[in-house]
């Protein structure tokens, strides 16, 4: 596959497939990612967040890159808020996209 990107982008990555960033690195700005818990417990063990604990040697490789790395833990994603209205104005795009998101923050209310 072909990525055509420059410095000006950044990788948001949501799963455990870190390594595509990695494959990219010297073509990213940054990279964000969800991986870890602070304060709350894993998803998968009491300790242990899905995307490091699926693929613990993909995580190592982007924390050992070098590249600027924002790490959201999964607390965060118990504090994002949404609303009815804006849940609505989601499916309301018209897309596969807008519907599996509005689907997705609708099973949180």
């Amino acid at each position: 596959m072909e990525y055509q990107l420059d410095k000006r982008t950044i990788i948001i990555d949501t799963d455990p497939g870190q390594d595509d960033a990695i494959a990219l690195a010297s073509r990213i700005r940054e990279i964000v990612m969800m991986a870890g818990c602070y304060f709350t417990r894993g998803n998968v063990t009491p300790v242990a967040e899905f995307n490091v604990y699926i693929d613990p040697h993909a995580a190592n490789l982007v924390f050992q890159s070098g590249i600027p790395l924002t790490v959201l833990p999964l607390d965060v994603t118990h504090k994002a808020l949404t609303t009815p209205a804006r849940i609505e104005k989601l499916r309301k795009l018209g897309n596969r996209c807008g519907s599996m998101i509005a689907q997705i923050l609708a099973s949180y209310e």
